[in-house]
């Protein structure tokens, strides 16, 4: 994870997860607030998966904040600590961008990260909206293959033999959308 480093896009999310965290009056800046601040970030790649995902920010915000309790602090706090969770949606992201072979932290790599944490209200939020932790790589996947279609994957094969005997073989053709799910199902340990 060394050597990555956060695009301004990123920083200007993070800055906005800290304003969010100050309005609330809340002494601490948790995965919730770094999801607010993914909602008024204008990087195309973060609103083509919104779009592709017929997610509409402006909801993610409400249900984020509708999971946040009241805050307490009585006036705002300069240089708010991250939560432990939060603290490991950025090391997720940065172990995504490293996966996806990015030299920089987008947007969508801290989305992934969120996603990441499991039963944590700010995944759950995207999970309740029917995000699940496949779609956003495919969606990743289809846009760079677009982007770049001299390296796009024209069809894979994968046979797996389970642990009954039984002989599962599958042919997928690039961009299909049920190779991701299929590898979650049966190659990624549960």
């Amino acid at each position: 994870m060394r050597g990555y480093k956060f695009t301004e896009t990123v920083r200007r999310s993070l800055a906005a997860a800290h304003q969010e965290a100050s309005a609330l009056k809340h002494d601490y800046i948790g995965p919730e607030h770094i999801l607010l601040g993914l909602t008024s970030s204008e990087d195309e790649t973060l609103l083509q998966i919104w779009s592709r995902l017929g997610i509409d920010p402006t909801n993610i915000r409400r249900d984020a904040l509708a999971s946040l309790p009241k805050g307490r602090t009585e006036h705002s706090v300069s240089g708010l600590p991250y939560t432990a969770n939060a603290k490991h949606v950025l090391e997720f992201a940065m172990a995504e961008a490293s996966v996806l072979m990015d030299d920089s932290v987008g947007p969508t790599h801290i989305l992934l990260g969120i996603m990441r944490l499991g039963d944590e209200a700010a995944a759950r939020v995207l999970r309740d909206r029917g995000v699940t932790n496949y779609q956003i790589p495919a969606i990743l996947g289809k846009s760079r293959a677009r982007a770049l279609p001299e390296l796009a994957v024209v069809s894979i094969e994968i046979r797996i033999q389970l642990r009954d005997g039984a002989v599962i073989h599958r042919t997928f053709a690039g961009g299909d959308e049920e190779l991701l799910p299929f590898v979650a199902k049966y190659l990624l340990p549960d």
